[in-house]
């Protein structure tokens, strides 16, 4: 993870975790300068980097943890030279030198890392229900932890952010900045409970694999990075999915989307689809 945008740094790292296969280094398009001293941040963290939850297609850029906080970061490249418009809903925008507007995706930031902090919010609570790890000293895990849309290599001169429930829209200039602020703070857990999460995300250490096996990994993410934003780009026009209901052998049951679609996809397993037929005319 490369955070060397203008006077800022990457923390000093303590542990890297991966999953596989995971992601090649962030860094923001042209910048081919490496990484400063990571000890001059003085922040002591753990990264969990390019990692899905188990359930569902959520993909987390990177999750940050010191001894303090929890900081999910939802990374993006935009042109620095085009102020941005942060809205809360619709998509963001960057403002033109004519004046005019243009969307930089087809959905809201705000929303898509309100998302992926509910879906770690959530696996945490599963893990906290088992006694696994310390419950929530609040309603949800989520109210404790910190997210960001962090922006690539910065924010433009001039950009409206607009406020969001428990999102914040920072440059990526900023971002050590950030990581000294106290924050929600986390602070029941200890070590052993985040690597009880680490162990449950399946992820690993980084520098458990030589170079050549590194790089292979960051091929593929490469790869599956290029699926995740093609099905974001198909699906964006579709109705939402919703669960259905199921009969098993044992019992009739409602499965949610996520466990639908894995089941459609196992391939040792059958599933008949019955329902009213529908055509256009």
């Amino acid at each position: 993870m490369a955070i060397d945008e203008q006077n800022n740094t990457t923390p000093r790292t303590d542990r890297r975790f991966l999953r596989r296969p995971a992601g090649a280094r962030f860094r923001a398009p042209g910048d081919q300068r490496g990484p400063r001293s990571p000890a001059a941040t003085g922040i002591s963290a753990v990264l969990l980097v390019n990692f899905f939850l188990p359930r569902g297609s959520r993909q987390l850029d990177l999750v940050i943890i010191t001894d303090k906080r929890c900081v999910i970061v939802e990374l993006k490249s935009l042109d620095p030279a085009l102020p941005l418009i942060a809205t809360v809903n619709g998509p963001w925008q960057q403002s033109l030198p004519d004046g005019s507007r243009r969307a930089v995706a087809n959905r809201n930031f705000y929303h898509q890392a309100r998302e992926q902090a509910h879906g770690l919010s959530d696996l945490m609570a599963v893990l906290a229900r088992a006694g696994r790890v310390p419950r929530s000293v609040k309603k949800d895990f989520y109210r404790q932890i910190d997210t960001v849309v962090a922006i690539a290599p910065r924010l433009a001169a001039g950009s409206t952010l607009l406020k969001f429930d428990y999102v914040e829209a920072i440059g990526l200039d900023s971002l050590v900045d950030y990581l000294r602020q106290p924050g929600r703070g986390l602070t029941q857990w200890d070590r052993n409970d985040w690597d009880e999460l680490i162990r449950e995300l399946g992820l690993y250490p980084e520098a458990n694999d030589a170079p050549e096996v590194q790089r292979r990994r960051a091929d593929v993410a490469a790869v599956q990075d290029y699926r995740r934003r093609f099905r974001q780009a198909v699906s964006a026009s579709l109705n939402p999915l919703i669960p259905a209901s199921a009969h098993t052998e044992d019992a009739a049951l409602l499965l949610d989307a996520d466990t639908l679609a894995a089941q459609l996809a196992d391939p040792a397993g059958r599933v008949l689809l019955v329902g009213p037929s529908v055509i256009n005319g």
